[in-house]
């Protein structure tokens, strides 16, 4: 996912330029997508190109958001296993417990750890989730973990902290659990927007005029074209 222009909605879709070796790699396809304005990290579209790569017979789908802010974890709504990345010096540790991705984090990943000051990254990654965690035994403990793309180190560490959560998922049921979550979410993702678009070509240079003259209130217009929009499907 790349951010979009808010003003354009275009996007400039540059980090596949990161991973270039894969270009010519049959076993590996790679799709930019623009977040197209909407918030939590991800785009309406995603589900869509999901299936798409599924029915292409992809078995291992990675989902790259825009980027983890104050509300930007909607991912957790879309994935199955959720890996949040940081590098060290960041101050991202402090930053996700703000953001709330301690909570939906399946895993955590400090990235070019071959820079000085991994070993404090993790452990303050370490710490906040033991905070978080209390006195109550999770079903799944949260791994926390260092990697050098660069170097080629921890990878294959990272390949079996994934392999375990998938395991974890089809053992304990979570997995089923959320991918109901994710059909929810998709569906109210096709409903909504369908109702936005179609509230939206209701609105008239009339309404327009009246709003700016004070007759009538954005509230009280808005409950009148949804009830009228629900009368017509009616």
């Amino acid at each position: 996912m790349d951010p979009s222009s808010p003003l354009t909605v275009g996007a400039f879709l540059g980090d596949r330029l990161r991973i270039q070796e894969h270009a010519l790699d049959a076993g590996v396809f790679i799709r930019s997508l623009a977040s197209r304005g909407m918030i939590g990290g991800v785009s309406h579209t995603i589900f869509g190109a999901i299936h798409v790569l599924e029915a292409a017979g992809f078995n291992k789908i990675i989902i790259e958001t825009v980027g983890t802010g104050q509300d930007e974890v909607e991912i957790f709504r879309v994935a199955d296993t959720i890996m949040y990345v940081t590098t060290p010096h960041m101050g991202d540790d402090i930053q996700a417990m703000k953001a709330g991705v301690m909570e939906i984090g399946d895993c955590f990943i400090v990235n070019k750890a071959d820079l000085a000051g991994k070993d404090k990254a993790i452990s303050d990654l370490r710490s906040a989730l033991s905070l978080g965690r209390g006195h109550k035994p999770k079903p799944w403990e949260t791994p926390v973990a260092g990697t050098s793309a660069l170097a080629g180190e921890g990878i294959e560490e990272l390949g079996k902290i994934l392999d375990d959560h998938w395991d974890y998922l089809a053992r304990s049921g979570e997995g089923r659990r959320r991918l109901k979550a994710q059909h929810r979410e998709e569906l109210s993702l096709y409903i909504s927007r369908r109702v936005y678009r179609s509230a939206l070509s209701r609105i008239s240079e009339k309404y327009l005029e009246d709003m700016v003259e004070h007759r009538t209130d954005p509230a009280s217009l808005g409950r009148r074209i949804l009830r009228n929009d629900s009368s017509r499907s009616n």
